[in-house]
């Protein structure tokens, strides 16, 4: 993840590998996640723009991932999964969370693994065991 660079991905610095402990160097988002601003109305007025901004943003961070070369499933799309910050023109969105997050790879292995991440945001052949996480279903998520 940290050969990754776009403005809406979560830049990851670095990590620190310690006997039975690690911890990532994370780009810092001060508002937390969409799900923090979207739960603090009283703080965070949403425009229609900004709604929309927020909307092109997250579509952009997770099609850079699928673009990808191998492409990336992120394979838990929700608004906890989503940081925010403010910019000089209105919020600004990146996807982070990439802990379930697994490089694309045409195998049969991939094939039989079941469904990870958050059910509330799973497509419905995840729910109904007939399918794997695909770019298609974390586009469902989105």
């Amino acid at each position: 993840m940290q050969s990754i660079h776009y403005e809406h991905v979560l830049r990851c610095w670095g990590a620190c590998l310690e006997p039975s402990y690690y911890a990532l160097i994370l780009e810092y988002m001060p508002l937390g996640s969409l799900y923090d601003v979207l739960q603090n109305e009283k703080e965070f007025s949403l425009s229609w723009n900004d709604r929309w901004s927020i909307a092109l943003q997250m579509t952009k961070g997770i099609n850079y991932l699928h673009l990808y070369n191998p492409p990336i499933l992120h394979r838990d799309v929700k608004s906890m999964n989503f940081l925010m910050t403010e910019g000089k023109n209105g919020f600004i969105v990146k996807v982070g969370d990439f802990g379930l997050s697994v490089i694309r790879r045409e195998s049969l292995r991939q094939s039989v693994q079941p469904p990870v991440g958050s059910l509330a945001w799973h497509a419905p052949e995840l729910l109904l065991l007939e399918g794997t996480h695909s770019i298609k279903t974390d586009i469902y998520a989105l």
